[in-house]
């Protein structure tokens, strides 16, 4: 999994999109790190990439109370609702239809293979609620957990 390093020239859009996801979901301090879940991988949107983002702001001072994870390469989506379930706030993903994983790259496609039914999940649970678009892209979605 490459981790971009933020404001290079390649992945500048990419940085200050992730910036504006990790300043949404990382703000609520608690006296353990709360957990917010990635359910899509791409080069630049990944539980890494946005933990290196809120470890930044941490030794800026900026006080965080987050971290970040996905479901990788867990194939039950079972065990991937029940995890959401048991202790997620945020929920982080991308609109499908202009966000696909290219079938032609055999590492996102087999980590990401439960992207869309995971999604399908969320969006038709009562407990979440998905959050106003980012205007540095609208594409992203966030979803909060509304009983946290």
């Amino acid at each position: 999994m490459e981790l971009l390093v933020p404001n290079t020239i390649s992945g500048q859009k990419e940085s200050i999109v992730l910036d504006a996801i990790v300043a949404i979901t990382c703000t609520d301090i608690e006296t353990k790190p709360y957990l917010n879940l990635v359910g899509i991988e791409k080069p630049w949107l990944n539980e890494h990439s946005a933990n290196y983002l809120a470890a930044k702001n941490r030794v800026r001072g900026k006080p965080v109370g987050c971290r970040y994870g996905s479901f990788g390469y867990e194939n039950d989506p079972e065990k991937i609702w029940n995890h959401i379930l048991s202790n997620i706030r945020y929920y982080i993903t991308l609109e499908p239809d202009s966000n696909p994983v290219p079938p032609e790259d055999a590492h996102l496609a087999a980590i990401n293979l439960n992207y869309l039914p995971t999604l399908t999940r969320v969006q038709s649970s009562a407990l979440f609620q998905l959050q106003p678009t980012l205007t540095e892209d609208p594409s992203v979605w966030i979803f909060r957990r509304k009983d946290r």
